[in-house]
């Protein structure tokens, strides 16, 4: 850690960060384990002589959330303990945008090797692996805003359901996360059923990265 002396002083805060983000993974076998696991998801459903659309759609779609849930340990321990955050002279907006650094570069070698696999099956790799790269920034967003996301309140009635006493909001509490994953998904299901990808869905794609970033870099309000 002694290369952050060198860092200017304005960018040291941001620097630690990234950097401790990248260090708790690289010390986790677990969640490097995780990440290679996730990948073959995917690729062994490609493996088949004929691979099923919608299953390969499904094992990508679970193969790049399962991975990317591996990447954001540091913005999981920073919302149970929000001082790791708070000791930071930078902003929350700030704070979250670089909680996605670590997890989005993940993604994108994540995305390199399972979208090869998806060139390699349907043909004009450069266009999968555009389209897998733009998409890494969404499956970033997706797990730093499921990190970030509020507690449950039990203090007020709960809800009897058939799956038990819930507190009212869960279901709400639940989808933050896998709402903009869900969302930021649509190019690459579109992309798997056509088994191509046209140039308007590497555009519909990068749009979407960019609202996926917006919307997991937004401090969440007081009690939501």
């Amino acid at each position: 850690m002694r290369w952050l002396l060198r860092v200017p002083a304005r960018r040291r805060a941001a620097a630690a960060l990234v950097t401790a983000d990248a260090l708790l993974l690289a010390r986790s076998p677990r969640h490097l384990v995780q990440v290679l696991a996730a990948a073959c998801l995917p690729v062994l459903a490609l493996a088949v002589p004929q691979p099923v659309p919608v299953v390969t759609i499904v094992l990508l779609v679970v193969g790049a959330y399962v991975a990317a849930l591996a990447t954001a340990d540091g913005a999981r321990q920073a919302h149970v303990a929000p001082a790791l955050d708070a000791l930071l002279p930078l902003s929350q907006r700030r704070v979250r945008l670089l909680r996605l650094a670590v997890p989005t570069a993940v993604l994108v070698v994540w995305s390199l090797g399972v979208f090869a696999a998806l060139g390699w099956r349907y043909g004009d790799a450069a266009a999968w692996l555009a389209l897998g790269v733009l998409g890494a920034p969404v499956w970033a967003a997706a797990v730093v805003r499921a990190a970030y996301r509020p507690l449950p309140d039990f203090s007020g009635p709960l809800v009897h359901t058939p799956m038990g006493a819930l507190p009212p909001g869960m279901t709400t509490v639940v989808s933050k996360g896998p709402d903009v994953a869900s969302l930021g998904a649509i190019p690459v299901l579109v992309a798997l059923l056509l088994g191509a990808v046209p140039p308007a869905l590497l555009v519909a794609q990068a749009v979407l990265a960019v609202v996926a970033v917006a919307v997991a870099a937004r401090p969440g309000r007081p009690g939501r």
